[in-house]
């Protein structure tokens, strides 16, 4: 084998192992940006239950007004 042979195998080995890693870490990152999604919609929801939760205890201290 040639030094430019073994340099091109070398390049399609290196290649095929840097993609490998790429796709996993991509999945990584597409699945903590789906996690946080996920916590930021149930952090929004939270607080709009508390804030109904908190206007429905105020009317009802307040005599049902």
């Amino acid at each position: 084998m040639t030094r430019n042979e073994f340099m091109a195998y070398a390049e399609i080995e290196i290649d095929r192992i840097l993609n490998n890693n790429k796709n996993r870490l991509m999945d990584l990152v597409c699945r903590a940006w789906a996690e946080g999604k996920r916590n930021a919609e149930i952090d929004a929801l939270t607080e709009t239950v508390k804030a109904a939760l908190e206007k429905m205890e105020k009317k009802e201290q307040d005599g049902g007004r």
